[in-house]
């Protein structure tokens, strides 16, 4: 004759396996609303690319094409003045709590450049804003997307200098990421370039202006003023990074080539005086 021995659940294992639920219920809760988020967030982003794409070109009567010169450099030829168009602070959030702030961004931007006819942008930092309590997303290629897309379709030629937004520390996607995005050659009218490996940051680079005699006029320096410093890798004690030494060298040298260029063609009378 067996006998079975029946098991007593004690408060303890009862408050247990409460408490199992309670957490089974919380975590259920968080992954539902991760879900919708990002789905809203896709959903959204198509959206916009949507109005990004719906926009009509810029109608210039002669456009200035940039070829790249001897150093490298995008370089356009012209003898009347270079007309450019500074952005700065775009702040595309490209997630689910910024998507009509986002098309509303587009949209200036889209106004402006249309109005303006820049023969060149430059956006001096900040094209996306992933910061997750404002734009609900650590996606920061999403924003960057949307902008290249967006000046792509405008069909106007454009380079940017990241800012601190561009590459949080929380954002998926580093400095040096974003900068081969943006400079992989997927965008026709993006003109950004990494830049020397042998000096600080990513997109340190020169767009230069020459006249028909091949004499440089202008030289525009797009300069990484790098994001934040001394400790503050999240940037909440506003303690920001500054342009380098070895940036200002570069700066110094690549100026004084151009420089050099210049004494050459105008002793051999070519450039302008």
């Amino acid at each position: 004759m067996s006998t079975k021995t029946a098991t007593k659940a004690t408060p303890k294992t009862k408050k247990k396996g409460k408490a199992g639920k309670v957490i089974g219920c919380i975590l259920g809760v968080i992954v539902l609303f991760v879900a919708v988020t990002a789905l809203v967030s896709v959903i959204g982003n198509s959206a916009n690319m949507k109005k990004v794409l719906s926009f009509p070109k810029v109608e210039y009567e002669n456009q200035l094409v940039p070829e790249k010169d001897a150093h490298g450099n995008y370089t356009f030829v012209t003898d009347a003045d270079l007309k450019v168009l500074q952005l700065t602070d775009v702040h595309i959030g490209g997630g689910w709590m910024s998507l009509k702030k986002d098309a509303m961004a587009l949209n200036a931007v889209a106004s402006m450049v249309t109005a303006e006819k820049p023969d060149l942008v430059i956006v001096t930092g900040d094209v996306g804003y992933p910061v997750p309590f404002q734009a609900g997303t650590f996606n920061n290629k999403a924003s960057a997307k949307l902008f290249a897309a967006l000046m792509d379709q405008l069909g106007v030629y454009w380079t940017l200098g990241f800012g601190n937004h561009d590459t949080e520390l929380y954002s998926y996607f580093s400095r040096e990421k974003m900068a081969a995005f943006y400079g992989g050659g997927d965008y026709k009218y993006c003109l950004f370039q990494s830049g020397p490996d042998e000096i600080d940051g990513f997109g340190n680079q020169i767009v230069v202006v020459k006249n028909t005699q091949g004499a440089a006029t202008q030289l525009l320096y797009v300069i990484d003023s790098h994001s934040y410093t001394g400790g503050d890798f999240l940037g909440i004690l506003w303690k920001y990074d500054n342009i380098h030494q070895n940036q200002i060298d570069w700066y110094a040298d690549t100026l004084k080539t151009y420089q050099k260029e210049n004494d050459l063609l105008y002793y051999a009378g070519l450039g302008s005086d």
